[in-house]
């Protein structure tokens, strides 16, 4: 894993766990968001830093997280 995958993974994770949600919750938030679809293994593996997600995915994941995509991924 590259050390961006990692980064981006590990400021998810970090988020995530602070916001007090599991990661199939985290997904189920973007499915609901109604804008594009999420499952919980894909957001898993992006947590994980073994995916990185499209654009739209990116940012509904840091929409739901509280983050900003360059921060992330920047």
């Amino acid at each position: 894993m590259n050390s961006l995958k990692k980064q981006a993974a590990d400021i998810l994770a970090r988020k995530r766990e602070e916001l007090g949600l599991s990661q199939s919750e985290v997904a189920e938030r973007v499915r609901n968001r109604r804008v594009t679809s999420l499952s919980e293994p894909h957001y898993r593996r992006i947590e994980k830093g073994l995916a990185v997600p499209n654009v739209v995915s990116a940012l509904e994941v840091c929409a739901v997280l509280d983050l900003d995509v360059y921060e992330v991924w920047g």
